[in-house]
């Protein structure tokens, strides 16, 4: 029954850690799909006020 108790918390605690890490992953994911984002736009304006006629 121990055995079975410490088998049980230690798959818990590596379910948490992974769901921190995942969060972690998709954070970053998502700031560095935005900082391309800006950086796309960025670029693009550079282009239009680079071709603009004025």
């Amino acid at each position: 029954m121990l055995m079975l108790n410490i088998l049980l918390n230690n798959s818990l605690t590596s379910d948490r850690k992974r769901i921190k890490l995942q969060k972690k992953l998709s954070s970053v994911a998502l700031t560095t799909a935005f900082s391309l984002q800006n950086l796309l736009r960025i670029i693009l304006i550079l282009l239009l006020l680079y071709f603009s006629p004025f």
